[in-house]
């Protein structure tokens, strides 16, 4: 076990009263311990903060967050303002937990634990269900692509058009949607701007995956969608050209690792937005207002910061991931160390 650490202590001490009978030898007496650090079973974490420019997850608010299935990590602090409901597994932090006094707005199944080891980030490259980063460079097959308005495509006395049916590809300067859009399956690679989803706009997809990149990091976007749209959207894409390294399994929004710190996005839920799948941003901060998505089918997040604010309670959970291709175990996870052996070896005389 290659995460595991063994310690054996070996004394030798007089003999007291076996003296009597084996003359003035000394007995060496040897004990050992091994530790080894195991996945916490419900410790994975379907709200993970991973401290990108020393931020870390902050739960505000009167609304809270739902997370009965999984947990909140954090590789920096954890902060809990008065009287904000919270329901998790438990949470876990590499800096402090600040919870309220009242403690009937806080409900875990195991107890908060600060001060633990670094939580891993299970999809930066290289690691268990590590993706592959995109090429920021791929040749444009999209530039600035809009979508307006319906009632801008067809004067009133014309009916409305049917939807926009938008393919996978290369989308250069940004995708700004207004009007009815329906998605085919596949990656869209958005080199250089964000995906902006109007308060008109009417967007539908399964087993999509919008990949924000560029050659300039500095213009590596992210999501800019509006309260007011209609949105239905289950991630889950793959990029025939790529093959298994163009896959991004249960991820629905991907940003390049390489984007600068410092970013802010906000997701505001609608009563007609509608999500599953995982929203990756590690480098960025990430404020959710509100029940952002409405379901509770596959809906993580991830991201550099994370504050968690408005009225309505956050519902989230991992529970369908699997049939998007991203298994549980596959997203952040909160390790403990437990001892596995506590044995007295035999004295040696």
């Amino acid at each position: 076990d290659t995460r595991a650490v063994g310690v054996t202590i070996e004394r030798t001490t007089p003999l007291q009263l076996a003296a009597l009978f084996l003359g003035n030898e000394n007995a060496r007496i040897r004990a050992r311990a091994v530790a080894t650090s195991i996945d916490l079973i419900n410790g994975t974490n379907c709200v993970m903060a991973l401290g990108a420019g020393g931020g870390g997850l902050v739960v505000q608010g009167t609304g809270g967050v739902n997370a009965a299935g999984c947990s909140l990590g954090s590789n920096g602090s954890i902060t809990q303002a008065e009287d904000t409901p919270v329901v998790a597994f438990t949470m876990s932090a590499r800096g402090t937990v600040q919870t309220s006094s009242n403690t009937d707005n806080v409900t875990l199944t195991r107890r908060a634990t600060p001060f633990q080891p670094r939580i891993v980030d299970s999809l930066a490259p290289g690691q268990i269900a590590g993706i592959t980063p995109p090429n920021p460079n791929a040749t444009c097959q999209h530039t600035s692509f809009t979508v307006p308005p319906d009632s801008a495509r067809a004067p009133p006395e014309v009916p409305v058009p049917p939807p926009v049916a938008m393919t996978p590809g290369v989308f250069c300067g940004g995708i700004d949607l207004h009007g009815s859009v329906t998605l085919s399956p596949g990656v869209y690679h958005i080199q250089g701007g964000d995906l902006r989803v109007g308060a008109t706009a009417d967007v539908s997809g399964s087993g999509v995956t919008f990949v924000f990149t560029g050659a300039n990091l500095s213009d590596i976007g992210g999501p800019d969608i509006n309260s007011g749209a209609r949105v239905t959207l289950v991630g889950g894409g793959t990029d025939p050209v790529m093959g298994s390294l163009g896959h991004y399994p249960g991820i629905l929004m991907y940003q390049d690792p390489r984007k600068p710190v410092g970013t802010t996005y906000t997701l505001t839920g609608g009563p007609n937005i509608t999500t599953s799948g995982v929203f990756y941003l590690p480098s960025s901060d990430l404020t959710i207002s509100g029940n952002f998505g409405r379901t509770t089918t596959c809906k993580g997040f991830i991201a550099g910061s994370i504050t968690l604010t408005g009225a309505a309670v956050l519902r989230t959970n991992l529970l369908g991931c699997g049939a998007l291709g991203l298994a549980a175990n596959q997203m952040p996870r909160i390790e403990v160390v437990r001892l596995v052996d506590d044995s007295e070896a035999d004295e040696e005389w």
